[in-house]
């Protein structure tokens, strides 16, 4: 029956597909969004063509964020989408409206243009109106005639073909020469017009949807009608030839198999449809779309900027583990243990609960803190290695063409006054001279001689005037602007024209020998290098508080409601640049609203006894924690002879702050978490407590907190064992001394009432392991596997921490440990 009014057009947005190991790189490949980004993506651009047509008010946002956690975003007008916080690839985003049938289940979606040229076809052809045939015969009477008005003609880019829609939502892509004609028409008179010989078309996503359910359907019936014909054969053959059953069973054949799979290829589907795209890669960013819960609008309670430390330049380079992709890692793994670790419901959650100081598992050190699903923490990547520019040892043209012009200035001013200088001296010689010959005619005739002396002191004046001064040979030849441009790094050592400022760049002076272990050595170990040099320590500083600055309000912008807390995760030497930073912020506490304060200069010893002025950046919101892992804080605090204080919160002045003897971090919370066998990693206690309270009196020293265990398998029964011992002892220890004090209030009552006195308020100790977390603690070591070699774990130690789930686990219990939900 026909319908009255064309079907509503229902689009759906698209993006391109990056290349991996299993697909290459095509513009065809697209890949669906969520619907919940299908739909913002089509509210956005129907707000945007209201405006653009003149009937909005105000002009909406051009850019919608999209894809898990929000981290990409779409830019309507231009169709690309690129990551938000990062610098990434973009890709092209299309608007699905028209689709094109690859194979019985997979529909994509073709180009907006071609979708528009197609669109308004069928609104001039109106297929919606055409009666469908009652019955095959009418069907084979049926005929495309070019001329027809269900017929469209494509103009542009796609002439030479047409359209010729079927119906309300179907239509065909047809080529219009004579040999395509020829062949639509076998192939029309074969398939009883089912087929006319094209490219399938379908309008609208929803369209495609039921399509591709249909036809899976379709394979499903078709599978088992095959499936009971081959077991009725089999059965016959049974009867017939027990001996020939035999021999196929044993040999594992199947009769009918080949014949169905024969079957199903000259129909044209495939044995089992391919499934939708719920996971992809794009930009080092994995995604899947199979929760139907969408908690990326859940609230935020933590933002955290993750700072990588060395070696970020050679993953760049080999375009292996960059820090996008390792936080990409902390995200993904935050996701797994929120659901396996922590407990489900907040009636469960325990504010306060702290870690044990014994080694355990994760499931029973976190059964009493909620993390939700979604985890409610954002990990944003801050790379500072990438606007670092010290690799190459150079300087710019502009610079160095001012110097060397200065230096050819110098050298001309010598050489005129030394011509000057002979100059003049030719010029007495002269004088005295002419002076002799004419001493006796000037006798006679002395008012001539006076004018004549006249004249010439007044030419002699003038001659001077037009000499030009020597402060005039000081000023450098004259440029034009390109000379003073910019110019490529590859330029800027072409210039031979004096050696003594052409300087070479670091490849220049490695070996040719081991070229990949020199280039290995030299991405790794010179950050170190870099850090320890002045000049480069205060480029490094610098930008690194720039960058997460600049974060923090892109951040801000995304999420002006965000009211949550900000936190730092630095690994390896990036750790260290937080915590030089965080040394030298001013408490909000103590920050005046009047003289706003965006640099502390500070000086500091350098390693050649030399004090030098540093600039520390302000960060503009407040650190809550601070996770160091793999971190050689406790290396660099040794070299510089200082040690580690805390800052008192409750009565916060200036006189607590960092000084030349004392560091002190600005942080709430801190945590330095480290792998027993990373070779990068140190502790951090022995700088802050007294010797007598890390060295025991059984000789024994204070080692870290275990952080608990969550990998299962043998290590973790005996992990679980281990700790439900050390459970029970304390248990037991605590339960004695209840008893032990009723006991003695029973037996001497006046002495217990003696006992109990009004308890003074404890004066703060910056050296007290409580001022820095709740836990008492600062180092944490993650436990080993039993069977874990240390030295061959050392290899992997340092890297390993990114997709670490106990390092991940403990990150969010103590993020969530204090939260009243």
């Amino acid at each position: 029956m026909a319908l009255k009014e064309p079907p509503k057009l229902i689009p759906y947005w698209f993006h391109s597909l990056e290349s991996d190991n299993r697909h290459k790189e095509s513009p065809n490949i697209r890949i669906e969004f969520s619907q919940a980004d299908s739909n913002n993506l089509e509210k956005a651009y129907q707000k945007l063509l209201e405006y653009d047509n003149g009937t909005g008010i105000e002009k909406p946002p051009v850019t919608v964020d999209v894809m898990d956690d929000l981290l990409f975003e779409v830019d309507i007008p231009n169709r690309k989408l690129s990551p938000i916080y990062w610098k990434g690839k973009t890709y092209e985003v299309v608007r699905g409206t028209w689709f094109y049938a690859t194979d019985m289940y997979k529909f994509l979606a073709c180009d907006e243009e071609l979708s528009r040229q197609i669109e308004e076809g069928y609104q001039n052809a109106q297929p919606w109106l055409m009666e469908p045939p009652k019955n095959t015969v009418e069907r084979s009477k049926t005929f495309i005639d070019f001329e027809d008005k269900r017929n469209w003609k494509l103009t542009g880019p796609y002439i030479g073909q047409s359209i010729t829609y079927s119906g309300p939502n179907s239509a065909w892509l047809l080529s219009t020469n004579i040999a395509s004609q020829l062949a639509r028409a076998v192939m029309t008179k074969i398939t009883n017009n089912e087929n006319v010989g094209g490219t399938r078309l379908i309008r609208g996503y929803t369209e495609v949807e039921k399509w591709k359910k249909r036809n899976e359907e379709a394979l499903k019936n078709k599978s088992r009608r095959t499936k009971d014909d081959s077991t009725v054969r089999k059965a016959g053959s049974n009867r017939s030839s027990p001996v020939t059953s035999r021999n196929n069973s044993m040999n594992g054949s199947n009769n009918s198999s080949p014949n169905m799979e024969r079957e199903i290829q000259t129909q044209g589907i495939s044995k089992e449809p391919e499934k939708s795209n719920t996971e992809f890669s794009i930009n080092n960013y994995t995604i899947k779309d199979e929760s139907a819960v969408d908690h990326r609008y859940d609230k935020i309670e933590h933002l955290i900027f993750v700072v990588h430390g060395i070696g970020e330049k050679f993953a760049e380079d080999k375009a292996t583990s960059t820090i996008e992709s390792s936080v990409n890692d902390i995200r993904r793994t935050a996701k797994e243990v929120a659901k396996l670790y922590f407990c489900k419901d907040k009636s469960q959650h325990h504010p306060g609960t702290t870690l044990p100081s014994y080694a355990t598992t994760s499931e029973s050190a976190y059964k009493n803190i909620y993390v939700p699903e979604g985890t409610g923490v954002q990990f944003i990547p801050v790379n500072w290695r990438r606007h670092l520019n010290i690799d190459k040892y150079k300087i710019k043209r502009k610079h160095r063409k001012s110097r060397l012009n200065l230096k050819k200035s110098l050298s001309n001013l010598e050489k005129k006054l030394k011509s000057d200088k002979e100059d003049k001296e030719e010029v007495v010689k002269k004088k005295s001279n002419a002076s002799l010959n004419k001493e006796d005619e000037n006798k006679e005739s002395g008012k001539e001689t006076s004018k004549e002396e006249v004249k010439n002191s007044k030419a002699t004046s003038s001659d001077n005037n037009l000499k030009p001064k020597s402060s005039d040979y000081l000023k450098p030849e004259s440029t034009t602007a390109s000379d003073c441009s910019d110019v490529d790094d590859s330029d800027v050592d072409d210039d031979d024209d004096d050696d003594d400022f052409d300087f070479p760049r670091m490849h220049d002076i490695l070996l040719e020998t081991i070229p990949v272990v020199r280039t290995l050595v030299t991405d790794l170990a010179l950050d170190v290098l870099y850090y320890m040099v002045p000049r480069f320590y205060q480029q490094m500083i610098t930008i690194l508080s720039d960058e997460i600055n600049r974060l923090y309000k892109l951040f801000m912008k995304h999420h002006p409601d965000f009211k949550g807390k900000v936190s730092l995760f630095g690994h390896s030497l990036g750790s260290q640049l937080c915590f030089d930073i965080l040394c030298h912020q001013i408490p909000e506490c103590l920050k005046s609203e009047k003289e706003k304060v965006d640099i502390i200069k500070y000086k500091r010893s350098t390693p050649y006894g030399s004090e030098v002025s540093y600039n520390y950046k302000q960060l503009d919101f407040p650190v809550h924690t601070f996770f160091a892992v793999g971190s050689p804080i406790g290396l660099f605090t040794i070299l510089s002879d200082r040690n580690i204080r805390f800052f008192d919160w409750k009565n916060p002045s200036m006189e607590g702050l960092t000084s030349n003897e004392t560091l002190v971090p600005i942080v709430k919370k801190m945590y330095n978490v480290f792998h027993p066998s990373d070779p990068v990693a140190h502790r951090i206690e022995p700088l802050i407590l007294k010797k007598k309270q890390f060295n025991k009196e059984d000789g024994e020293i204070l080692k870290p907190n275990p952080v608990p265990y969550s990998k299962g398998g043998l290590t973790g029964t005996v992990r679980e064992f281990q700790g439900f011992q050390k459970d029970f002892a304390q248990r037991g220890m605590k339960l004695f001394g209840n008893v032990y004090s009723a006991v003695q209030a029973f037996i001497d009552p006046d002495k217990s009432s003696r006992q109990t006195s009004p308890v003074e308020e404890e004066k703060f100790n910056p050296r007290d392991l409580k001022n820095i977390n709740p836990n008492g603690r600062l180092d944490y070591v993650i436990q080993a596997d039993i069977l874990d070699n240390q030295y061959l774990a050392a290899i992997p130690a340092h890297s390993s921490y990114w997709n670490d789930q106990d390092t991940i686990s403990f990150l969010l219990a103590e993020l969530y440990r204090d939260m009243n939900l």
